[in-house]
């Protein structure tokens, strides 16, 4: 039997600004949470921080975020569209208009039998401009097993691991109906601690073209280029490169 006991502290000085604070003290020492929201008219960002235990339950049946620069431009938009339904059909317009991603860089989910201890920290940022638009995301994380877990002997891959990683997105619009964007990414896995060694990078770069057809309709053209280099074979080459053109049409209905 354990008694948990914490804090948790939510703090909105204007309407545009939101802090939120997590403290508790648990079996494995001090979990805390920490976000940090503000919005500007053309401007909205974030920062988070946390520590906590992850499982692999809990990591199997989460999704990974995949809107954080909807979310982002949504914020932006509050004061100048105060109707949510509006405000989400001008953000879709925006992102498909422009090229956007949907999602920035994030951690990569690592799937153990193992209960571990993460902690972790973001930014995200997007800057709106007249013809330019502009979206950064960046992540530090560090995975450590829990020592009296009991899995810990169990060989179910690396248990301590820490990851970083940022992407920038640049859009700019060439005419009322045409915009071209350029996302790049880079991401970095270590193993730490006892699982000190292995390594992996990936860089990834995107151009694409895209054109407006109609109110819900647009087309798009582009190319990436992707690598991957690893110290560690696991059933796949060291190094791996990727080239590819794409086209496609989008219609929102």
């Amino acid at each position: 039997e354990q008694t948990i006991y914490g804090a948790d502290v939510r703090w909105r000085p204007t309407e545009r600004t939101v802090l939120e604070a997590l403290g508790e003290r648990r079996f494995f020492g001090t979990g805390w949470r920490l976000r940090f929201d503000h919005r500007m008219p053309r401007l909205a960002w974030s920062l988070a921080a946390g520590r906590d235990v992850a499982t692999f339950p809990q990591a199997f049946l989460t999704l990974p975020p995949t809107d954080n620069v909807a979310t982002l431009l949504n914020a932006a938009f509050t004061t100048r569209f105060p109707d949510e339904a509006e405000r989400n059909r001008v953000v879709a317009d925006l992102i498909a208009r422009q090229g956007l991603p949907a999602s920035l860089a994030t951690e990569t989910t690592l799937f153990s039998q193992r209960a571990s201890i993460l902690t972790s920290r973001t930014a995200t940022v997007v800057l709106l401009g007249v013809r330019n638009s502009l979206a950064l995301s960046a992540f530090a994380s560090k995975r450590e097993e829990l020592p009296d877990s009991i899995f810990a002997l169990v060989p179910t891959g690396a248990g301590n691991v820490k990851q970083q990683g940022a992407s920038l997105t640049l859009s700019h619009q060439l005419t009322p109906l045409a915009a071209v964007n350029v996302t790049a990414a880079h991401t970095r896995v270590q193993g730490i601690g006892v699982d000190e060694g292995p390594e992996s990078e990936q860089t990834s770069a995107r151009f694409q073209l895209t054109r407006q057809l109609g109110p819900r309709s647009s087309g798009y053209v582009g190319a990436r280029r992707q690598r991957f280099k690893s110290n560690e074979v696991v059933g796949v080459a060291r190094d791996a490169r990727e080239s590819a053109a794409f086209v496609g049409l989008s219609h929102r209905f």
